[in-house]
């Protein structure tokens, strides 16, 4: 990959790493300026089908995880045949490197660090991802403070089988659980919670918890070695934290935290506990002082002497009797009493297990939906859309059905996201539907917009009959999204003969433009520019249900071009243009240069030709292209000056 190369919609700029499965490049995004990351295959692995399954797979992984604490994915897509991805440019230092630089972090930073560390873990857990190579270098830190969390080439998706071989070890050895060396096929969650507490330790320490020349001799040292505790290596590490730590180092899973949240609770806790005990102590001191003051200036005098001698006399002396039973002593009493608590208990017990209200729920569900956080989502489902349902769900009024809709969307998208996790490792999912929706996405990726409605027809059918209500909402949308694809093209194809005749075209979005644009190169015969805006298209809408339609149309139109396009090479295609184009104005030049004038018959086509071509290349990158268009412009001026090209968004005839 060389500099200034394109590759999609994105201008290589340098390479700024490789490893194993490939190289990762620094690029610009054309259409915005953006610094992107991008992650391209090495050439030598595109044929092998299970590395190419695995590089999708981690451009998949990246793709379900959206935390301010994780390195952003943008797209994925191919080059020329090699897959490649697109994800956020981190700028700031690998953990790794300024851990060399300070040799070892105060323990108030690593407290901060690993909250952050546990709010990405914890993200990538409950969406049933481990992550497998937790380690300094994978964690990056911007300039103000913020961590993120790179590089999930080896991470599990818990809801799906692995590609790696069974009981085959991945990881980096010094940071890998005991679980991890003895290369156990069901890692969970509570690997990465043993790979944090190595960070951990490093990063107070300076050093790691266990030290082996050898990969085999490490992997022992995690399975039965021990370990000194931090606070002996550095000694102003807080107890808490240093208990912390060796809890995250157990051997044995089940002794460790029970998940990322408990660990950043705990963290928080340390942090607290630490500052409450130093304001004890400073309150401690204070006090021993005063007390010290106020013994020193305290004397006892005869009048206080005789005063206590009088106090243990009186003591001393027999005990009074008591005139009688006292009223609340007696039983009538106490009766009443017990009967008035036990209607207390009962009245808290009511108050603490009768149902909230349909409204208060209700609120609750609608503030926490209106959210576009996923964990919001989640706890909507869980909690009040639960509680609405299980108490008020037989209800028919509009909030209810408002509170079934909300169900339902949350169902057939955690449906979705499955699904996707599946196809992401060729695998389908259980029952008769699932197979069919899977092919479904598969022909829509392909462009195969027709195969891929058949299928969710049929998957519809089978949802409704087996009553499957989920299933059968989410081949409705899919089914409501191939329909919208077809009325965008129909409406598009209109908007450009609008266009191409002069007529007015408002175009509502950028999205609209780009479409138009693609259709007008097509029709002004370069297919290769078509083709690289409707890739471009394809690429920005892959995202959000709201962008779907667009996704599949582009995806037809894309899919169309390549076949067009198969075999032709970049160089070819750009000469090819040049020539094409060059022809176009010379023929024009000669038609509209006939004296007398040219027939309108033969100069009004050349004209909109030529305005065409002014609109499309105006801006080229390519000199020569560019060259051509303002010749178009010119030649188009001269011979009908009412017809001077402007720049107007409406009918696109391109800028003065």
């Amino acid at each position: 990959m060389q500099v200034g190369q394109r590759v999609g919609p994105f201008d290589i700029e340098k390479k700024i790493g490789s490893g194993a499965m490939g190289a990762v490049y620094l690029a610009r995004y054309r259409k915005t300026g953006q610094r992107v990351a991008i992650k391209m295959m090495l050439l030598g692995l595109s044929d092998n089908d299970v590395s190419l399954a695995r590089f999708e797979r981690e451009a998949e992984v990246l793709k379900q995880l959206n935390h301010k604490n994780i390195v952003r994915f943008y797209v994925a897509s191919q080059f020329q045949g090699t897959p490649y991805y697109a994800m956020e440019f981190i700028e700031g230092e690998p953990l790794d490197l300024a851990l060399q630089r300070k040799g070892r972090v105060t323990w108030e930073d690593v407290v901060e660090l690993g909250k952050q560390v546990c709010a990405a873990l914890q993200h990538a857990h409950d969406q049933g991802i481990v992550h497998r190579d937790l380690k300094p270098s994978n964690l990056m830190i911007t300039a103000d403070g913020t961590l993120k969390l790179t590089d999930f080439g080896i991470a599990k998706d818990l809801d799906v089988t692995q590609l790696t071989a069974a009981n085959c070890t991945v990881g980096t050895a010094a940071y890998m659980s005991p679980e991890q060396c003895r290369g156990e096929k069901n890692l969970t969650h509570k690997s990465d919670l043993y790979s944090l507490g190595v960070v951990l330790y490093e990063l107070l320490t300076g050093r790691k918890p266990f030290e082996a020349e050898t990969t085999m001799d490490m992997f022992l040292m995690h399975v039965q070695g021990t370990f000194e505790r931090p606070s002996r290596e550095v000694l102003d590490i807080p107890i808490w934290l240093d208990t912390l730590v060796c809890q995250l180092l157990e051997k044995e899973p089940g002794k460790r935290p029970f998940d990322a949240v408990t660990i950043a609770k705990a963290l928080d806790q340390v942090t607290e506990k630490v500052h409450a005990q130093r304001s004890a102590g400073v309150d401690v001191a204070k006090a021993r002082i005063a007390d010290r003051e106020t013994l020193r200036s305290q004397s006892m005098d005869e009048t206080d002497k005789m005063a206590a001698r009088t106090l243990l006399t009186s003591m001393r002396r027999g005990k009074r009797k008591r005139p009688g039973i006292p009223f609340y002593e007696k039983k009538w009493f106490q009766g009443t009493g017990l009967l008035l608590a036990l209607a207390g208990i009962a009245a808290m017990i009511y108050q603490v297990f009768r149902p909230p209200s349909a409204d208060r729920l209700y609120r609750q569900a609608e503030r926490l939906m209106a959210s576009k956080d996923q964990d919001d989502w989640d706890k909507a489902r869980t909690e009040p859309i639960a509680g609405y349902l299980r108490y008020y769900g037989g209800q028919d009024d509009e909030q209810t059905k408002q509170v079934r809709k909300w169900a339902m969307d949350y169902d057939v998208a955690l449906k979705e996201r499955q699904l996707n996790k599946l196809r992401s490792i060729n695998r389908d999912p259980e029952g008769e539907i699932g197979p069919l929706a899977r092919k479904a996405l598969d022909k829509e990726d392909t462009g195969d917009l027709a195969a891929a409605e058949e299928r969710w027809q049929e998957a519809w059918r089978k949802a409704r009959a087996a009553g499957e209500e989920v299933w059968e909402s989410l081949t409705e949308r899919r089914l409501e999204f191939l329909g919208t694809a077809k009325e965008y093209e129909k409406r598009m194809n209109e908007a450009v003969e609008d266009v191409r005749q002069g007529k007015e075209f408002q175009p509502a979005s950028a999205t609209e433009r780009q479409a138009v644009d693609a259709l007008r190169y097509e029709l002004f015969l370069d297919p290769d520019r078509a083709r690289e805006l409707w890739q471009d298209l394809k690429l920005t809408s892959s995202s959000g249900p709201d962008q779907r339609p667009w996704y599949l149309f582009a995806a037809r139109k894309a899919a169309e071009l390549d076949v067009k396009l198969k075999g032709r090479k970049e160089d070819e295609l750009k000469v090819e243009r040049q020539q094409k184009l060059k022809d176009q104005v010379d023929t024009a030049e000669k038609i509209l240069a006939k004296k007398p004038p040219a027939d309108p018959k033969d100069a009004l086509p050349k004209l909109q030709d030529l305005q065409e071509l002014f609109y499309l290349y105006q801006n080229d990158p390519e000199p020569k292209i560019k060259e051509l268009a303002k010749k178009a412009g010119t030649l188009v001026q001269n011979f009908a000056p009412q017809n001077k090209p402007t720049d107007t968004s409406s009918r696109g005839q391109g800028p003065s």
